[in-house]
């Protein structure tokens, strides 16, 4: 496992109120933008054709109150359907076709187009671009419903659009730990069942472990097994895991403390804040101290993966490196101006110390030849030269990764782990392999997962992969916004978005114009945040609950703040920690 350091702890505002008694509440949900209203979906019409038919099937496909039992009703003995493995996400383009049409016999077509799939541990993952999916439904009269047309052929799967996840379905994080158990890792699922079991199926999501494509990269406390349903008395959410974690060594039990209460009780996520918590094991307290007889995330925040050393960096129009104040920085990257740093990038650290501060970047000689430093802040020293680098990019374990482009050969991703003046050998990551160029590689907060800007024909776009738990490797790489591809820049925004600038041409004028998109880490939806950047961007900073900072095309870097731009000097690639 990788070096760890101390994880940043900063503290959260008391929890939403809750009602005293009844079926678990959360506290006020904020209304998606645009979401769908949820319609209730309805069985068969008596003399309906087959395409109604095969339209009603697909929209009770979303029903999550009644086990199916609706869309059950469109099917030729529906009782014995039952949908397994990936819900196919579609968009809401699809077309239905009679092809064939006999006296008691009809085929309906319908071409969707994939965008994603969710699996079945409430993941989801887009699909690259590719041929739109085709399914026949064939249709006959069944006598037992008076001759009226059922379909005889039910996909095995569920075929859902965006619409329907997002009015049906509840979305919520779960928390795993990072290899070491001292930061946690949120990972967004989709659940279809209905408000009120939300808690239930968070809970259970949880104790189910780690989803597949992440497992790799991340661990648990839970011991995993079934636990009671959520109750809630008095304003008071009970939580009984299964027995035997009272043993358990302390440090455990408080990991396993930050996993239930950051998924339960949090007020970053409103939807899924269940209000304090009373943590029991068998019946028992699972932590025996009158101080945590009722929890929430504030009393775990040293777990925290968006807790960090906020201040932005930059470089000036003479690669000085300078802070969020337009200050030259105190050492040789700064004041001394002895090491030049192209694109100055500081480590996620808790101490605001200089001393304690690393600092890592890209050195530029005379002839062109690059050459990677890191370091300590006041006098980072080379690790590396070669052909090219990426700018480099810190986890809070104090890990620092970069790719080395060497004239056409494959990218190599590096890592210089913690306290070590050299990099080993490559990380392994096929999937990198087949870009062309990998332009940007940066990694996670948390350190559990790498995200990279490759570059291939005429096409740019983010993907993102899991760091095994020995650092050793680089797996399961996937686009996470396949339909932006021709993308400048990206910054993990938190440990659950990322920001990505990416370029369209201009309308009535030559040349391009920057749109600032905002991802899940899963990729779930991209949203364009409009007005919220300026149309020179060419890169950008984010962090969390800190304001956009971008450097321009004319060289100068602005920060977003009170919905204004704000000047803060001349130079290039502002970087907040990580």
């Amino acid at each position: 496992m990788l070096p760890a350091l101390a994880a940043l702890a900063v503290g959260l505002a008391a929890c939403t109120a809750v009602p005293d008694s009844g079926p678990i509440h959360a506290g006020q949900q904020p209304a998606p933008a645009a979401a769908p209203i949820h319609v209730n979906p309805r069985g068969p019409v008596t003399g309906a054709q087959p395409d109604t038919i095969v339209t009603g099937f697909r929209f009770a496909n979303s029903d999550t109150t009644q086990a199916l039992g609706v869309a059950k009703s469109y099917l030729v003995d529906g009782a014995s359907w039952q949908p397994s493995g990936a819900t196919v996400v579609a968009d809401s383009g699809a077309t239905l076709t009679d092809v064939s049409t006999a006296a008691n016999a009809v085929t309906v077509k319908v071409v969707d187009n994939q965008v994603g799939q969710i699996a079945p541990d409430g993941t989801y993952q887009p699909t690259p671009s590719g041929p739109p999916i085709t399914y026949d439904y064939q249709l006959t009269k069944d006598p037992k419903q008076g001759d009226q047309w059922r379909i005889t052929n039910a996909p095995a799967h569920l075929v859902l659009t965006v619409a329907q996840i997002q009015s049906s379905y509840q979305e919520g994080y779960v928390y795993f730990l990072r290899p070491d158990e001292q930061m946690l890792v949120p990972v967004q699922v989709f659940l279809p069942v209905s408000r009120d079991l939300l808690a239930q199926e968070l809970l259970t999501t949880l104790l189910d472990g780690p989803p597949a494509w992440l497992k790799p990269a991340v661990t648990t406390a839970l011991l995993g097994g079934n636990a009671p349903g959520p109750t809630q008395i008095n304003g008071v959410t009970t939580v009984d895991l299964p027995r035997g974690a009272a043993t358990l060594p302390a440090a455990q039990r408080n990991a396993m403390a930050a996993q239930i209460t950051y998924t339960l009780s949090n007020m970053a996520t409103p939807s899924q804040n269940f209000g304090e918590l009373k943590i029991l094991t068998g019946g028992q307290p699972l932590i025996n101290t009158q101080a945590l007889a009722l929890q929430t995330a504030a009393n775990w925040a040293s777990f925290d993966p968006d807790a960090l050393n906020v201040n932005f960096y930059y470089s000036d129009s003479n690669h000085q490196t300078r802070d969020h104040l337009g200050r030259l920085i105190a050492g040789d990257t700064g004041e001394l101006d002895i090491t030049s740093l192209l694109a100055p990038v500081v480590a996620p650290r808790a101490s605001a110390v200089a001393a304690n501060q690393l600092i890592a970047g890209v050195v530029q000689a005379d002839d062109g030849t690059k050459s990677l430093y890191a370091g300590s802040l006041l006098a980072p020293k080379k690790l590396l030269t070669g052909s090219d680098f990426t700018t480099p990019s810190w986890d809070s374990l104090g890990n620092l990764w970069t790719v080395q482009q060497q004239n056409a050969s494959a990218p190599r991703v590096r890592i210089a782990p913690s306290g070590k003046a050299t990099l080993p050998g490559s990380v392994a990551a096929p999937d990198l392999a087949k870009s062309v160029i990998i332009e940007e590689l940066k990694v996670s907060r948390d350190g559990t997962r790498i995200a990279a800007l490759a570059m291939s024909t005429n096409v740019s776009q983010v993907m993102v992969g899991a760091v095994s738990k020995d650092g050793t490797s680089i797996l399961h790489f996937y686009p996470v916004a396949p339909t932006l591809t021709s993308v400048t820049d990206f910054v993990w925004a938190s440990s659950t978005k990322l920001d990505i600038l990416d370029t369209v041409p201009n309308t009535n004028e030559p040349g391009s114009t920057s749109q600032l998109w905002s991802v899940d880490v899963d990729g779930w939806a991209p949203s364009l945040t409009q007005g919220t950047v300026l149309s020179t961007a060419v890169s950008i900073a984010a962090a969390p609950r800190q304001p956009l900072v971008v450097a321009t095309s004319l060289n100068q870097i602005e920060q977003y703040s009170n919905g204004q731009w704000q000047f803060i000097g001349n130079g290039s690639s502002p970087r907040y920690p990580g």
